[in-house]
C-alpha cells in the first residue's frame, strides 16, 4: 500500500489521474486575480491496456519518467486520482457516527462498503438527515477497484513524489458547482456529467452535495462495441462516437461511415436506458433523500461531453423536461503559453477537465 502524507504544504499540488484512456496530470497557478492552468500533460493509451497487468506497470513507467521530467518531484506533492469506469457510489443513512474508523467498520460490518481487498473506499458524511423525524446521518460511500489505483500510486511514489491525498472522482463536480454555478442556483440542482469513461450525477440540496451517482453510461464502451461489430482500429472508432454516431442514431442521420443497423439500434436501447436510470437517481433522491419535501429536481446542470456532442446534449434536455443550463469550466479559466501549447497539440481538453475539477478542490481547501 503506498504511504500517504496529508497537508505537507510544502509543494505545488499536481493533479495526477489514471484511466482506461491514459494518464493525466495539471496544476494551477492561483493568484488574487486569476487562476491559471500552469502545468498539462497526457499520455494517451489503449483502452484495453489496464487489462494486463505486465503491459500496463511496464507504460506507466515510460509514461512516468516524462512526467517526471515536465514536473519534478522536488516542486509537487500528487493527488492522485483513478478515473476509470471502476468508479461506484453509494447513498446511505446511519446513525450518527463521528469517528471515521467506527464509520467504516459499520458500513463493512453492513456490506455497504466492499471488500476493501478489492477496493479503496472513501465515506464521507454529507451531513443530518433533512427529516425533521429522523436522527441520523447521509453518508455517501465513494468507491474504486484497487488493482490499477494502486500500481498506480506504488509507481507515482517510486517515481519520487510524495502522495498527498486520494481522491475519486465525483469530488471533482462539487468543485465546479462552487465555482461555476452561484449564478442562478435552486433549492435543487443537479449536475450531470456525461464522460468517456465515467459519467456522473451529483444532487444539491441549498448549494450542498446531498446525493451522488456514477450513472452506467460512458461513451468508451460504444468505441468498443464498433471496434467488434465494425472491425475498426480504435482511433477510427473514437472518431465516430465523437463524430456522427448520435447524429445517425438520434436524428436519423445518413451515415458517413455505414454504421450497422445492429449498433445504431443498440446504442438507441442504450440512450432510453440512461434517461430512465437518471429519472430513478432522481425519484430516489426525492423519496429517500429529502422524503418528498420536493415535487422534482428545479434544474439540470450539464458540463460534459455532451457539450461537444450536441445531440446528446438535446436528447436529455427533451427528454428529461426540466430547466437546463450549461458550463464548460475549461473556457473560463486562464492557461499558461506551455499548457495552452500542449492541451492543443494532444487534443486534451474534455479529458482534462476532471483533473481540472479536483486542483480546484484542493485551491479551495
Amino acid at each position: 500500500m503506498a504511504n500517504i502524507f496529508f497537508g505537507r504544504g510544502k509543494k505545488k499540488t499536481l493533479v495526477v489521474e489514471s484511466s482506461d484512456m491514459g494518464l493525466r496530470a495539471l496544476s494551477l497557478e492561483v493568484t488574487e486575480e486569476s487562476i491559471t492552468i500552469e502545468k498539462s500533460f497526457f499520455s494517451a493509451w489503449s483502452l484495453f491496456l489496464s487489462q494486463t497487468e505486465d503491459d500496463f506497470t511496464a507504460n506507466l513507467d515510460t509514461v512516468m519518467k516524462s512526467l517526471t521530467s515536465y514536473c519534478s518531484p522536488k516542486e509537487y506533492a500528487v493527488v492522485y486520482c483513478c478515473g476509470d469506469s471502476s468508479n461506484w457510489n453509494q447513498w446511505t443513512q446511519t446513525g450518527v457516527i463521528e469517528d471515521e474508523e467506527e464509520l467504516e467498520e459499520y458500513l463493512l460490518a453492513k456490506k455497504i462498503m466492499r471488500d476493501q481487498d478489492v477496493w479503496i473506499s472513501e465515506a464521507s458524511i454529507l451531513g443530518p438527515s433533512i427529516s425533521e423525524e429522523k436522527e441520523s446521518q447521509d453518508v455517501m460511500v465513494q468507491m474504486i477497484r484497487s488493482q490499477v489505483a494502486q500500481l498506480a500510486m506504488d509507481t507515482i511514489e517510486e517515481a519520487g513524489y510524495e502522495l498527498e491525498a486520494i481522491e475519486f472522482l465525483p469530488n471533482t463536480f462539487s468543485s465546479f458547482y462552487d465555482y461555476y454555478c452561484e449564478e442562478g442556483r435552486t433549492n435543487t440542482d443537479a449536475l450531470i456529467s456525461i464522460g468517456w469513461e465515467t459519467s456522473v450525477l451529483n444532487i444539491f440540496h441549498e448549494n450542498q452535495v446531498r446525493f451522488s451517482y456514477c450513472l452506467n453510461f460512458r461513451l468508451s464502451d460504444y468505441v468498443i462495441l464498433i471496434m467488434q461489430k465494425m472491425q475498426l482500429d480504435e482511433t477510427s472508432a473514437m472518431q465516430i462516437v465523437y463524430g456522427e454516431l448520435f447524429e445517425v442514431v438520434i436524428n436519423g442521420s445518413d451515415s458517413q461511415s455505414n454504421i450497422m443497423p445492429q449498433i445504431i439500434d443498440e446504442v438507441r436501447v442504450e440512450l432510453n436506458c440512461l434517461i430512465d436510470e437518471i429519472q430513478r437517481a432522481f425519484a430516489f433522491y426525492i423519496t429517500k433523500v429529502v422524503e418528498w419535501k420536493i415535487e422534482n429536481i428545479e434544474r439540470i446542470i450539464f458540463m460534459g461531453i455532451e457539450l461537444r456532442i450536441e445531440p446528446i446534449y438535446e436528447y436529455l434536455k427533451s427528454q428529461l423536461r426540466i430547466p437546463t443550463v450549461k458550463i464548460d469550466p475549461m473556457n473560463n479559466v486562464e492557461y499558461s503559453v506551455e499548457a495552452a501549447s500542449r492541451i492543443e497539440n494532444d487534443n486534451s481538453k474534455d479529458i482534462l477537465a476532471t483533473s481540472f475539477g479536483l486542483a480546484l478542490r484542493y485551491v479551495s481547501s
